[in-house]
């Protein structure tokens, strides 16, 4: 378990995580990322009321990487057989989660890794909750290949192996590739490629985990910026380690982001940026039917136009690509 500044919910997900029924031994080990707020102090009071049970990482400094090297270090300090991963602010929802998924990669050697659904809930209350399970599973199937996860493009239209869902075989991360480090924002696309590429994942199609959504509410241009140019970085960084091997796929990614791109920065009113996006959009797959003709030629209109108050009005209701 990973957590920083989860006062609100750290309970929650720890309680989720003791209430699993089981047949075998597990232990609980949370690194706690040198919070501001009492997440630290509500964990120190469940490790003394169940010393055999949880172990605490406290780190002295926050280690950055928006909580990918707490990830990391955590990763390293489990021995178990099986990894089960758990944010401080999510919980599962089913007592019998680690009892299935272990069950199901005992049965199944030839995965590495297993996952199911989990249902999106928002703390405003703006939206329903909402169950995230991916388009593969309408095949019927319950084990994948990468090459499934890549070519059905399940993990590329958004993420639907989220980590608070997935339990793994305990596999050395000490050969991460280099821009492993660089993907923070991406890191459960990259972690579930990374996966794949080891052996198959299996799929269990019951709901048993709650991914919390929460900060306000409140949509930022700014952090959607940051979010698309770190998917671009991935994307990117991913068609490489794949030795291209599905570059059509992914540069028709990367080009959807930067069209993406192109809006926020117009709505954020930093036109040279948005400019430059539109071009990186056209270079990147000129071809790309994920991004019609028509929607370019309208941005492109309202950018060197200069209709901008009718682009806000327009754009800024569109429905975005990137979930914060």
């Amino acid at each position: 378990m990973i957590t920083y500044n989860h006062e609100k919910f750290i309970a929650q997900a720890i309680d989720s995580a003791l209430m699993q029924q089981v047949n075998f031994d597990y232990e609980i080990v949370i690194g706690e990322d040198c919070s501001t707020d009492k997440t630290r102090e509500i964990l120190i009071d469940y490790q003394k009321k169940y010393p055999d049970k949880i172990r605490l990482l406290l780190h002295e400094k926050n280690l950055g990487g928006g909580g990918l090297y707490n990830e990391l270090v955590v990763h390293k300090a489990c021995q178990g057989e099986y990894i089960a991963w758990l944010e401080g602010d999510d919980y599962w929802t089913s007592p019998h989660k680690l009892q299935m998924q272990v069950d199901f990669l005992e049965k199944h050697p030839d995965c590495v890794s297993c996952f199911h659904p989990y249902l999106d809930i928002y703390e405003n209350g703006n939206q329903e909750p909402e169950i995230c399970k991916p388009a593969l599973a309408t095949s019927k199937k319950s084990i994948f290949t990468c090459e499934d996860l890549l070519e059905h493009q399940g993990l590329l239209d958004g993420n639907i192996i989220h980590l608070n869902s997935m339990v793994s075989r305990n596999i050395s991360r000490d050969d991460l590739p280099e821009w492993y480090y660089q993907c923070s924002g991406a890191e459960d696309w990259a972690h579930s490629i990374l996966t794949a590429q080891q052996g198959n994942i299996g799929y269990i199609d019951e709901v048993m985990a709650i991914y919390r959504i929460h900060g306000g509410g409140i949509y930022t241009s700014a952090t959607a910026i940051k979010k698309l140019k770190t998917r671009i970085n991935f994307f990117q960084h991913l068609n490489a380690h794949l030795k291209f091997k599905y570059n059509k796929l992914l540069r028709s990614k990367i080009s959807e982001c930067y069209y993406e791109l192109c809006k926020e920065y117009a709505i954020n009113e930093q036109f040279t940026e948005a400019k430059k996006s539109l071009v990186d959009c056209l270079l990147s797959a000129p071809l790309n039917r994920r991004v019609s003709r028509k929607k370019i030629f309208k941005l492109f209109v309202y950018l060197y136009f200069a209709r901008f108050k009718s682009f806000k009005h327009d754009f800024s209701t569109e429905t975005r690509y990137v979930e914060l």
